[in-house]
C-alpha cells in the first residue's frame, strides 16, 4: 500500500532547524521499500516555502531529483482534479485546510491511499493514518 507524502514531511527533511526533522529522518527510515506518492501541488509548496527557509537551490535539485525517480507517483491536478479540490476546500472549511491539503485529500481518496506521512493532524481528523 502506498503512502502520500506531504509537503512537511518534505519540507523537514530540507530544513534541519525544523522541528519535525529528526522525526522525518526516523519516519523516513521506515519507509524504505513502501512505494510513495505525492502531488504537484505538494511539490509546488515544497519549492516555494522551501527557497524561504533555506537556498532556493536545495528545494530545487530535491524537486528534481523526486520527479526523476523511479520510486515516486507524482500525481499532477487535472482541471477535474482541481474542480473537486475547490470542493473539498469549501467542504471542510472548518478544519482550515490550505487548497494543497484540501487537493491531498481528493488525490488520496480516489488513489485510495490511507497513509500520509505529515506533521498536519487535520489529516488524522479527517480518518487518515498519520505517520509518524
Amino acid at each position: 500500500m502506498s503512502v502520500f507524502v506531504d509537503a512537511g514531511a518534505h519540507l523537514a527533511t530540507l530544513d534541519p532547524s525544523d522541528q519535525h526533522h529528526r522525526e522525518a529522518a526516523a519516519a523516513w527510515a521506515s519507509l524504505k521499500g513502501v512505494p510513495l506518492a505525492t502531488s504537484a501541488p505538494v511539490l509546488w509548496e515544497v519549492a516555494l516555502r522551501g527557497a524561504r527557509l533555506v537556498q532556493a537551490s536545495v528545494p530545487a535539485a530535491y524537486v528534481r531529483a523526486l520527479l526523476a525517480s523511479p520510486l515516486w507517483r507524482t500525481v499532477d491536478l487535472s482541471r477535474e482534479l482541481f474542480d473537486e479540490s475547490l470542493d473539498a476546500l469549501v467542504k471542510y472549511e472548518d478544519q482550515e485546510l490550505s487548497f494543497t491539503d484540501a487537493s491531498t485529500v481528493v488525490i488520496v481518496r480516489r488513489a485510495r491511499i490511507r497513509k500520509i506521512f505529515t506533521f498536519d493532524r487535520a489529516f488524522k481528523k479527517l480518518g487518515f493514518e498519520v505517520i509518524p
